[in-house]
């Protein structure tokens, strides 16, 4: 489980940053290695294993802790992806909206995100995520940047924003837990 670091729904100062364990250029030099395999799929492989998952219905990022009894203050944020069929790295990249009272808009907090590394994998569904102590109130949701990397290069990328009803979240609080914004 990571530390949940704190920090406010507006903050903007990189000391109230979540702590990331490692740069997204020093996540893809130290799995480079990783998703190297002794056979490289082709171009044509590539390019429909990364539009299949693109497209999936397994592919997915949720709200499953919104200040709980147990989580006071805290948002968790859980994506799930699906690996390619071949060896690559799965990364996801976690980052918190707030709901902006001028505008009533929902925008980015540069200062609250965090990068995940999964790890290499070939084959089955993946799910990881991170947790953000917020000083209230703030309402927030959040999005996930889903990354596929093979050697040193990402050949796969999209977003998805948070979103409710979920099935099968891991360490949802309570269990079963799944929404697509968290009012704190």
């Amino acid at each position: 489980m990571r530390a949940i670091p704190a920090v406010t729904a507006l903050a903007a100062a990189a000391a109230l940053a979540p702590a990331v364990a490692q740069t997204p250029a020093a996540a893809l030099a130290s799995t480079a290695a990783a998703g190297k395999s002794s056979q490289r799929p082709g171009a044509a492989q590539i390019r429909r294993a990364v539009r299949q998952a693109e497209r999936s219905r397994n592919l997915w990022a949720t709200v499953n802790i919104c200040n709980t009894k147990r989580n006071p203050d805290v948002i968790g944020i859980r994506g799930q992806m699906p690996a390619l069929g071949f060896k690559t790295v799965l990364i996801m990249d976690v980052q918190i909206w707030y709901l902006k009272i001028k505008t009533k808009k929902f925008v980015p907090d540069p200062a609250i995100r965090e990068h995940v590394v999964l790890g290499a994998a070939t084959t089955a569904l993946h799910q990881d995520g991170a947790s953000f102590r917020i000083v209230p109130p703030a309402d927030l949701k959040g999005q996930i940047t889903f990354s596929w990397v093979l050697g040193d290069k990402v050949i796969g990328r999209t977003s998805r924003m948070t979103a409710r009803g979920i099935k099968g979240v891991d360490f949802a609080d309570p269990p079963g837990y799944s929404r697509a914004t968290c009012s704190i």
